[in-house]
């Protein structure tokens, strides 16, 4: 598991069928994808997202979110609101 902490945001590089775990997204939090196409699915959210380059998606309440590279992808998670912390697990 990797622990980001007090940042504004963050860009990552996944690679194809590569699966990243956010355990405890806050509300607020922006997933943009800036490359690739990336596949989301949330807890308490009955539907999945799919974002493609320039698309985003804003957290709800979450206790836990998957996010998957449809292919590769750089994902930035970004908070506009304050600086937060993230526990990934890739």
């Amino acid at each position: 598991m990797i622990a980001i902490e007090h940042c504004k945001q963050i860009d990552l590089n996944l690679h194809q069928h590569e699966v990243l775990n956010l355990p405890h997204p806050h509300s607020g939090v922006e997933i943009e994808c800036e490359q690739g196409i990336v596949w989301i699915t949330s807890a308490g959210d009955i539907n999945d997202h799919t974002l493609a380059a320039g698309e985003s998606y804003v957290v709800q309440d979450s206790n836990f979110l998957v996010i998957e590279a449809v292919q590769d992808a750089v994902v930035n998670l970004k908070d506009t609101n304050e600086e937060f912390a993230v526990h990934v697990a890739v």
